[in-house]
């Protein structure tokens, strides 16, 4: 699989456990974003909406303060000029495929998700899915086995 050019991106990966976000920057780092910016909550993530201007966000779904999915409705759901993007690409992160993680999560326009552990071929994939077609909807491909 041939890679995209992702130096004109800049990407957000929110995930609150250090290790992971660490493994997912690391795992990605050598495709040559324009920038990786991070965030440990959905807290941080909104700021960092208007500080970084992510072209895309890797979006963990459980986490303290602000979760992935309180993220999606105040971004999805905010006053015109509140966020710079609110229909930023969104690729949900999960540990588990629970149906009802997934069919809640299409319903705020996600571009797809990805179960952990996620490798840099499903990472890849999905971010270029993201860029490049409209938010899924079920039965569309989100997640990659």
């Amino acid at each position: 699989m041939s890679e995209p050019d992702f130096g004109k991106v800049t990407l957000l990966v929110v995930e609150d456990e250090m290790f992971m976000r660490s493994l997912i920057v690391n795992t990605i780092n050598d495709l040559d974003f324009r920038k990786i910016a991070v965030a440990k909550d959905g807290v941080e993530a909104l700021k960092a909406l208007r500080s970084d201007l992510p072209d895309v966000v890797l979006l963990d779904i459980e986490m303290p303060n602000l979760d992935g999915f309180g993220f999606l409705e105040t971004l999805r759901g905010s006053e015109k000029g509140e966020y710079p993007n609110p229909d930023v690409p969104v690729i949900m992160l999960t540990g588990d495929a629970q149906q009802g993680h997934v069919e809640k999560a299409l319903k705020y326009g996600i571009h797809g998700y990805l179960i952990k552990p996620i490798t840099k071929e499903k990472v890849v994939s999905r971010l270029n899915y993201a860029l490049t077609h409209p938010p899924i909807s079920a039965g569309d491909p989100g997640e990659q086995e």
